[in-house]
């Protein structure tokens, strides 16, 4: 099976802590009454194992995850932003445009490292293993 390849070990240890922040923000917000984050938190569990195992599959779950979740984002801080400035909606507080926008930021840095310093194997791993010994002999 081809595995993940990090081009530094300090991402797989980013990218592990990252999910598990986002795991235990999706908690605290299931304790205050967001009931979907249970399938946010679903959603993570499963990449968290995904990432442990390095399965090759994790680099394009990433990188659809991050695209979507910056594009939706990108058009509800549009959408808000255009009714907060036609003064059509007062109840729209600048904390959440702020919030929306950091979470594009952090979508868009997100997809970037991804595609440059995530990498699926082109061999399967028990034939790399093999070529590593046969190198050494």
């Amino acid at each position: 099976m081809n595995k993940l390849l990090f081009k530094h070990n300090i991402a797989y240890w980013i990218l592990i802590v990252l999910i598990t922040l986002l795991m235990l923000w999706n908690a605290l917000a299931l304790f205050v009454g967001d009931y979907w984050s249970i399938l946010r938190i679903a959603f993570q569990s499963t990449l968290l194992f995904l990432v442990y195992k390095r399965h090759k599959w994790v680099r394009s779950i990433l990188i659809v995850y991050s695209l979507s979740y910056a594009v939706l984002n990108s058009i509800l801080f549009l959408s808000k932003t255009v009714l907060k400035l036609i003064g059509e909606r007062d109840d729209i507080d600048l904390y959440v445009l702020v919030e929306k926008l950091i979470i594009i930021l952090l979508s868009t840095i997100v997809y970037f490292y991804v595609k440059e310093s995530i990498s699926v194997s082109k061999e399967p791993v028990e034939n790399q293993k093999e070529n590593v010994l046969q190198q050494r002999l």
